[in-house]
């Protein structure tokens, strides 16, 4: 008797194997696609906590008081810990685009509060009526 497989085993064990990896593959980019949202979430995040301390540690805000500045006046603050290519990255929009993005910080009773990202209105205000969001 021969040793070894036949052809019609081999080939079912490239077709099984074939099945796997193209599962494999659509479960992956799944979990990239999740991650990429998960990382872009928390960069939001961490801009609107590093525009409130950038308004504390400069004493820029008074009791029901507002101040906006663009993503980039806090990209540049240095306590983002994001590179322009890290930022590229994760987020949907260029940052060279983010800087026409503002995050409006106030006050009231004590407590700051970070809006959205907010784009600029035909007065050259940002328009705090309406958000958006530097991931898609």
């Amino acid at each position: 008797m021969k040793k070894g497989f036949t052809l019609v085993e081999l080939l079912a064990v490239i077709i099984i194997l074939g099945i796997l990896a193209a599962a494999g593959g659509v479960t992956y980019s799944k979990v990239q696609q999740k991650h990429k949202e998960t990382a872009c979430k928390n960069l939001e995040d961490d801009l609107k906590n590093v525009a409130i301390e950038y308004y504390q540690d400069n004493n820029l805000l008074h009791d029901k008081s507002i101040y906006c500045h663009n993503v980039a006046t806090f990209m540049s603050y240095g306590k983002l810990g994001y590179t322009i290519e890290e930022f590229n990255k994760v987020s949907s929009v260029n940052y060279n685009t983010a800087k026409n993005y503002f995050i409006c910080v106030s006050i009231s009773n004590g407590i700051y509060k970070a809006s959205g990202f907010h784009k600029l209105n035909s007065s050259g205000y940002a328009d705090t009526s309406t958000s958006y969001s530097l991931c898609n």
